[in-house]
């Protein structure tokens, strides 16, 4: 019962993405663009441009109390 859980807390999370995606796969709306769009975004502003400038010195900061 216990493996069940844990099989059960990965999977629901990636079942709901997976569903999100193909549910906003052909939206044009501005108010709910698609996933892949948003996931775009996301890389492109915080992981690569703004990683070096925003992210590194906020956890330094959090990691010095």
């Amino acid at each position: 019962m216990k493996r069940l859980g844990a099989v059960l807390e990965v999977l629901v999370p990636i079942a709901l993405l997976v569903v999100w995606g193909v549910w906003s796969a052909n939206t044009d709306t501005f108010y709910y663009p698609p996933l892949t769009e948003i996931l775009e975004t996301f890389n492109e502003t915080w992981v690569f441009e703004r990683f070096g400038s925003d992210v590194v010195p906020s956890l330094l900061r959090l990691a010095a109390g």
